[in-house]
């Protein structure tokens, strides 16, 4: 059974990365150690993208350092594109 929002699960994890507010959060724990989270990325006070993940992982925080790393992949390839007028984005 797996445990739910704020029974045991880790805080959220805040931080800024090239321009983009980050938060990331541990959404559900299974005692068979699949952990399932989200990384939200914000650009100028608007939300822009959401990332999830599930996955079989020995620590949440493990799973946190991935969602990381995927958030600032997805910047860092956001960063490369040409941007010569609006790049379509739409709040969420």
């Amino acid at each position: 059974m797996p445990l739910q929002r704020g029974c045991d699960l880790p805080e959220d994890k805040h931080f800024t990365y090239d321009g983009w507010d980050v938060v990331i959060s541990i959404d559900r724990i299974s005692q068979d150690g699949f952990v399932s989270g989200h990384v939200d990325l914000s650009r100028d006070g608007k939300h822009k993208c959401r990332i999830a993940l599930t996955g079989k992982w020995s620590a949440p925080d493990e799973a946190k350092e991935s969602l990381t790393m995927r958030a600032q992949a997805w910047a860092d390839e956001w960063k490369q594109r040409p941007h010569v007028r609006d790049s379509g984005f739409a709040d969420l």
